[in-house]
């Protein structure tokens, strides 16, 4: 560029050509220098201003107005606007909307589509209306880990349940602790929050108790916090503090329960809070910080594991044996996989073994997922050289460079090969790809040789993990290349993990955990590793967009970032850093150890350790001049605390740990005592099959509950008239079968629901609605008619005991579900105890030989409460006549035998029975048992109401209870006749 202004210059003003080419020859050998690296921008714009030109030429600048103009260029230059900025924000305009079109084309949602699409609904004109709808279906809703909220998810809680009326009809209840907000990457906004706590100042309530750390863990973190708390400089220790004085986010000391255990070693209590101070003479990069402290961190567990072994490190407990430390007692607390991945290689070299839990890694970014693409490659087309030349010197086969070599040479080895992979396509074709895959496995041993690998438990599970996550994928791709494809893409966008793409624990056995901080949140370990604790990521402005939130606490988004945004956005980041040590310290449940140093960052020398966490904490966000400061921080923070323990970081050691030897042996395998093919099933009332005689047959029950009941209300007459006619008449002139026996259920039903008091206006109403649908406008009076008198009809409750009433009723269920097991329940010895104890023993048509063995179901159309009684209701809708003189006593109870409803009766009674006595405490069938009303729906007008009642003796229901339990029968006793007697 200058050199373009200046031969410019030349060409412009041929006179002063002596002048300007010494000039242009300086500034070309300058631009042709290959050895200067870097250009320090303001140096060089300085250079072309008067006052420089004058420097630079000792005094014999040349004259020329461009020159002069030099002064005012970089001024220019950044008053020019970028083309960034309006580019990123037309591309987020277009994909956002484009993605919105396609989601529409494909009638796809997301989970924010939801949470977005209600608020809007919330928001809109009839909102009100339907917060008020789901108020009064969830007048109670409690939110836990509320600090994760974000604005949108806020703003539908608020507009349902209006937080700050604190009305009194319904309940919301919010439980979270800020100090733990730390997914702000996820949308998580912790002012959100603070907007919530201000809604509902004055009713706020607090846990003050800590249940999982020991009395000393407790206290030191206690003392970290308290200290950067009560500094009277700072802004508190989450940095929520404001001039004024109020501090929305304080840390509050909280007591501790203690643990029964303590953590001792060599005989002594090893300290809660070990910091470890890597001193130096001036700051250290982040990779020597990563490369001491993991080393150290590694040494310092391996003798912590070997003094388990020998008894020397571990758990006392009063009156219980020690118990030596475990791999599994240990979690070393990282931010990212570069941090996992350093102390991960330095326990592996000292033979300690690890498993990394990270909430975003996906097993496509693994090497396998690599191999694996090459192995389906080689698989789909074997004969091509290439391929499976790719596939045979993947990492994971790790075939011996001899074999591979052999290959090259040895064309028998090689067909051998082809026809190997052949093999693998045909399995492919025919089984599937995770059936080949494993077969794949199983030909090269890698099973055996991945478990001697101290990493091979992670190579197998991610083996198998991706071969699942083909088969899901073949059951919707077309072929193999598709699946090739498919893969492929997947490799590609491997950053960005689903929930089912996320790695799995290769292991539950025990194993030292490697975890990020923020998959840490909420669990607990007896030792806590924090090694890196000093590292920070601040903000620069050199990723955008910028998150940061504006004075008011809404988040804002920019992708023109000036330096107070900059400040604002990284001071944000040092609050979220602050309650994610917090969050890490808080794990620990006996000791926690800490590495720090002082930190450069890039090619600068000058400390960033106070743009940390720990640092803030330390110095309350002053810079530290000399790394030697660092130790001076720290003894003041050791002051008035002997839980806390500061000194320097333990050289690392070579010692390796040698887990003891596994001596457990396979138990012999157990060998079934019964056949594992059981003749399991769930029957309901219409599994207990009636003889031919009567004409039920063997004809196959339906599925639904509503259909078996009717199916065995009107069995018995097959050629009755279905179809309805258009004018009204009696009831006993509506026709019969399944529709509108169905019907006549549901308005019993629909009347239960409604209480059995509606109005007349409403049953019209009700009944009107549902003939219309049908056709049957005819009917409504007959049908409004009967269901009123039904309702007010005074039914039979047994000798001596006051009538029911439905409209009067206050407990009962309508259509109860009950569920109870059946224990190989012979039918022909249930129909000979219900034939032996009902009805005064008169014959009836057998049932057919079942086996019940499982579970038995069925729905009660009414169970209620009656006078202290408990009764079962059900309607049948059986034709018995053409008039009310039909639905006499004999002729109902004539109904209820041929159809055998006495079995049904009873087992009804039975599961009442049950449910009695596993609620009342005073249970007693003598007192509490009322018995069952069977109310024939077109009878209601006869002397008879239409109702038979019956109440079996207890014997019966006592011997049936037992026979569903498989327990054996008791001494006989005689039967016990009652009878209702109808009024």
């Amino acid at each position: 560029c200058l050199q373009g202004v200046a031969s410019k210059a030349v060409d412009g003003r041929k006179m002063q050509a002596r002048y300007f080419e010494p000039w242009f020859e300086k500034i070309t050998a300058w631009a042709e220098d290959e050895s200067i690296e870097q250009l320090d921008i303001g140096t060089g714009f300085s250079r072309l201003t008067p006052e420089g030109m004058a420097e630079a030429w000792k005094g014999d600048a040349p004259d020329h107005p461009a020159l002069d103009a030099m002064a005012g260029l970089k001024v220019a230059l950044d008053a020019l606007p970028s083309p960034d900025a309006a580019v990123l924000q037309h591309a987020a305009r277009w994909v956002g909307a484009r993605f919105e079109e396609e989601k529409r084309r494909r009638a796809e949602m997301g989970f924010d589509d939801m949470l977005l699409r209600l608020d809007a609904a919330l928001q809109a004109e009839g909102g009100e209306r339907l917060a008020t709808l789901i108020r009064e279906q969830f007048p109670v809703a409690l939110i836990d880990e509320f600090q994760d909220t974000d604005p949108v998810q806020y703003r539908i809680f608020e507009s349902i349940y209006r937080i700050e009326d604190n009305n009194p009809e319904t309940g919301l209840f919010l439980i979270g602790d800020p100090k733990q907000a730390i997914y702000a990457f996820r949308g998580a906004d912790i002012y959100t929050y603070l907007r919530a706590r201000q809604a509902t100042s004055g009713r706020l309530h607090t846990l003050g108790t800590n249940f999982r750390s020991s009395h000393a863990m407790v206290k030191a973190v206690n003392h970290v916090f308290e200290r950067a708390e009560s500094r009277e400089q700072g802004r508190g220790a989450f940095l929520f503090r404001e001039k004024s004085g109020e501090n929305p986010v304080p840390f509050l000391s909280v007591a501790s329960q203690g643990r029964k255990e303590q953590l001792q070693r060599e005989g002594q209590v090893v300290p809660a809070l070990n910091i470890w101070h890597l001193s130096s003479e001036q700051a250290i990069s982040g990779a020597l910080y990563r490369q001491q402290l993991a080393a150290a961190c590694a040494s310092e567990i391996v003798a912590l594991l070997n003094g388990g072994q020998q008894a020397s490190a571990g758990f006392a407990r009063d009156g219980q044996p020690f118990k030596g430390l475990l791999p599994a007692d240990i979690a070393i607390l990282v931010r990212d996989g570069k941090e996992a991945q350093a102390v991960r290689g330095e326990l592996a070299a000292r033979g300690v073994r690890s498993v990394y839990l990270s909430d975003k890694d996906s097993v496509f970014a693994a090497q396998e997922a690599h191999d694996l693409l090459a192995w389906l490659k080689a698989c789909a087309e074997p004969d091509i050289e290439r391929p499976l030349r790719a596939a045979l010197a993947s990492i994971t086969l790790n075939l011996p460079l001899v074999e591979l070599e052999r290959l090259n040479q040895d064309e028998l080895a090689w067909e051998s090969r082809v026809m190997q992979f052949r093999g693998y396509r045909l399995i492919w074709r025919t089984q599937g790809v995770l059936p080949m895959l494993r077969r794949l496995l199983h030909d090269f041993q890698l099973p055996q040789a991945l478990i001697a690998r101290s990493d091979g438990e992670r190579v197998l599970t991610n083996l198998l993990h991706l071969s699942e996550l083909l088969q899901q994928a073949a059951a919707e791709l077309d072929g193999e290349q598709a699946l090739i494809r498919h893969l492929a893409e997947h490799l590609a966008l491997s950053g960005q993990a689903g929930e089912e793409q996320i790695l799995r624990l290769e292991s539950d056995e025990q194993l030292v955990k490697v975890v990020t901080i923020h998959k840490s949140k909420g669990l607990e370990y007896p030792l806590v590793f924090l090694p890196f604790i000093c590292s920070a990521k601040p903000v620069d402005g050199s990723r955008l967009p910028l998150h940061y939130h504006d004075e008011s606490g809404k988040a804002q988004v920019t992708l023109r970032p000036t330096p107070e945004l900059i400040a604002q956005a990284d001071d944000e980041r040092l609050a979220e850093d602050l309650r994610l040590l917090y969050v890490a310290l808080t794990r620990a449940q006996h000791a926690c150890w800490l590495g720090v140093a002082d930190l450069k960052r890039g090619n600068h020398n000058s400390s960033v350790l106070h743009l940390s966490a720990l640092g803030y904490l330390l110095g309350g966000g002053a810079l530290l001049n000399e790394s030697s400061g660092l130790a001076r921080w720290l003894q003041d923070l050791q002051q008035g605390c002997e839980a806390l323990s500061v000194s320097e970081m333990p050289s690392a050691s070579d010692s390796r740990f040698h887990p003891p030897r596994n001596d457990a042996t396979l138990l012999a395998p157990l060998a079934p005592k019964r056949r594992a093919a059981e003749n399991w099933w769930i029957a309901s009332y219409s599994a207990l099959r009636i003889s031919d005689s009567l004409g039920a047959g063997n004809t196959e029950a339906p599925e639904s509950p509503q259909a078996q009941k009717l199916f065995d209300d009107e069995r018995l007459d097959p050629d009755a008239p279905r179809e309805v006619v258009a004018s009204g008449a009696d009831i006993h002139r509506f026709p019969r079968g399944p529709n509108p026996g169905t019907f006549l259920h549901g308005l019993l039903e629909w009347a239960g629901d409604e209480g059995f008091a509606a109005d007349p206006v409403a049953i019209e109403d009700a009944i009107a609605r549902r003939c219309n649908r049908r056709g049957w406008q005819g009917w409504i009076k007959t049908l409004s008619d009967w269901l009123r008198h039904l309702l007010q009809l005074p039914l039979p409750a047994g000798a001596g005991r006051p009538p029911v009433v439905l409209a009067q009723l206050s407990q009962y269920r309508v259509e109860m579900e009950f569920w109870f097991a059946s224990h190989k329940v012979d039918v022909l010895k249930l129909d000979e105890l219900v034939r032996q104890y009902t009805h005064q023993g008169v014959p009836r048509v057998t049932a057919e030989p079942v086996l019940l063995n499982g579970m038995f179901k069925g729905f009660i159309d009414l169970t209620f409460e009656h006078q202290g009684r408990y009764y079962v209701a059900d309607y049948k809708s059986n034709w018995l006549g053409v008039d009310d003189a039909a639905y006499t006593e004999q002729a109902m109870e004539q109904s209820i035998l041929d159809n055998r409803y006495d079995l049904q009766y009873v087992l009804y009674l039975l599961a009442l029975h049950r449910q009695l006595r596993a609620r009342l405490a005073d249970y007693d069938y003598d007192r509490h048992m009322g018995g069952a009303l069977y109310l024939f729906l077109r009878g209601t007008g006869s002397a008879s109401r239409g109702v038979f009642f019956t109440r079996p003796p207890r014997e019966l229901i006592e011997r049936l209870d037992r026979l569903f339990q498989g327990k054996p029968e008791q001494p006989k006793a005689e039967p016990a006749w009652e009878q209702g007697v109808l009024l």
